[in-house]
């Protein structure tokens, strides 16, 4: 982990939209990546988390079943465009 870490931190630092994909108990229960996650929460940049459903979290939350998970992604992406100020015919998102 100790190698990661570094490299982790560099590129939240450069990044416009921080993503972080399968937060669960057990990445909650690594101090080292728990103090990234904490960080990115704290952030003022957008952000995008897949968590796992017993993890309680603050902000907008996408519940992803069988009968949305096809336009999820571009209900997310509109949210994203929008934090962002991206017009919504932009090529970038």
């Amino acid at each position: 982990m100790s190698g990661v870490l570094p490299e982790l931190e560099e590129s939240l630092s450069r990044a416009e939209v921080l993503v972080i994909d399968e937060v669960g108990p057990m990445e909650m229960a690594i101090p080292e990546l728990k103090a990234v996650i904490d960080r990115v929460l704290r952030d003022e940049r957008p952000s995008l988390l897949t968590v796992h459903r017993s993890l309680k979290v603050e902000g907008r939350v996408f519940e992803v079943t069988t009968e949305n998970r096809n336009r999820l992604l571009w209900e997310i992406l509109n949210e994203l465009r929008k934090a962002l100020g991206t017009a919504r015919g932009s090529a970038v998102l």
